[in-house]
């Protein structure tokens, strides 16, 4: 059985940042939630990429006029927000995904929180491929367990 949008919970605004944000119940009882201003942008254009972000052209999060919105990649967005002196007091680090082999953009604090862990791989683009990778890990270490108990038994 395919899961099917059931409603659409119309704008609320996050506590988080502010935004104007839209929540999606789905026919399995699951839900998901995006900005309003990507929901209204696709309403309009079709679906576009995951990997592309939604943004407002003149600055201004609360103008959520179609032609006010532009997908944007990650770094783009990034980019644009530099220029507009926006974000001057973040480093940012640059690198390549270990499990997709994407490049990606993310604030430092986060690279520094995973290589804090001792132990921990990374730097990944999302927590999507991170947990990809693990789970490879996992099944890898299963596998070798395995193998093991085997000649174990054997000898």
């Amino acid at each position: 059985m395919q899961k099917q949008l059931v409603k659409v919970y119309w704008p609320y605004v996050s506590k988080r940042d502010g935004r104007k944000r839209v929540v999606f119940y789905y026919s399995d009882q699951s839900t998901s939630t995006t900005s309003y201003a990507r929901y209204l942008y696709e309403k309009a254009n079709g679906v576009i990429d995951d990997e592309l972000t939604v943004d407002h052209i003149d600055e201004d999060c609360t103008n959520d006029i179609i032609e006010n919105l532009q997908p944007l990649t990650r770094l783009e967005n990034i980019q644009k927000a530099r220029k507009a002196g926006k974000r001057i007091d973040t480093e940012w680090f640059e690198g390549i995904c270990l499990e997709c082999n994407n490049s990606f953009i993310k604030p430092m604090r986060q690279i520094r929180g995973n290589q804090s862990v001792k132990g921990r791989a990374g730097p990944f683009c999302s927590r999507k491929c991170s947990g990809k990778y693990n789970q490879r890990l996992q099944v890898n270490f299963r596998k070798a367990k395995n193998i093991e108990l085997k000649q174990q038994i054997k000898i």
